[in-house]
């Protein structure tokens, strides 16, 4: 995502274009400086997919993979990018699926450095939803857990909104928003956490915890009951 003076603003936009091994040149850079060529070795990757029409804003791969490993990854110009492996997931969805005014499945495997506008009709048929979130719960093969992000553009005071941004797409870390989504995340049944158990849970682990670990709620339960003795 976007550092903190080149922001990825959120907000509801829709696929606009599309960039076929494309070129690629810093737009803080000199005028006059070429272009980097299309290829492996180039910073947007193998593919680009256009969403914000009103900057140079759009999802993209990388060269630099190990990028996206890091636990700081506030470092693009605004764009979003991801690993070849998963836009090349997304080009070929959109360019077999989403595309229907011509042909276009011959892009799948090409590296033929081209572009492509949608037409009005295609553009509604992939919109985009751009949220900013400091925290998620969701689950995997060890449970249901929580996840804490840093607030990289200190967005939570509501001092560094942008003209740009849609305020209802942030979610910050607070105990209501917390128990909201995971109540959304869980239906009734006998494993959801009840608000006498969840409560304090939560409580806690807002004011200890570290960003990008994962929590799990089975080991938050067992280490609360032990804190307290319930």
């Amino acid at each position: 995502m976007g550092k903190s003076s080149t922001k990825t603003y959120t907000g509801y936009y829709n696929i606009f274009r599309l960039r076929n091994w494309p070129s690629w040149k810093d737009p803080e850079s000199d005028p006059l400086e070429p272009a980097t060529p299309p290829g492996p070795g180039n910073p947007l990757g193998l593919f680009a997919a256009h969403y914000d029409e009103n900057s140079l804003r759009y999802f993209h791969g990388t060269n630099k993979n190990y990028l996206l490993e890091n636990e700081y990854r506030a470092l693009s110009h605004g764009c979003v990018r991801n690993d070849n492996g998963n836009i090349d997931k997304m080009k070929r969805f959109i360019v077999t699926k989403m595309v229907t005014s011509t042909d276009m499945s011959w892009w799948v495997n090409s590296k033929k450095s081209m572009m492509y506008d949608f037409t009005e009709e295609e553009k509604q048929k992939f919109p985009v939803k751009i949220i900013y979130k400091t925290f998620d719960i969701g689950s995997d093969s060890y449970g249901d857990y929580i996840i804490f992000f840093n607030d990289v553009y200190n967005y939570a005071d509501g001092s560094g909104w942008s003209k740009f941004d849609s305020e209802e797409l942030m979610t910050f870390t607070t105990a209501e928003n917390i128990r909201a989504e995971y109540r959304a995340e869980h239906k009734p049944n006998q494993f959801q956490l009840s608000d006498e158990k969840l409560i304090p849970i939560i409580e806690n682990i807002i004011s200890n915890h570290k960003d990008y670990e994962k929590y799990y709620f089975f080991d938050l339960v067992n280490y609360t009951q032990t804190e307290t003795g319930n």
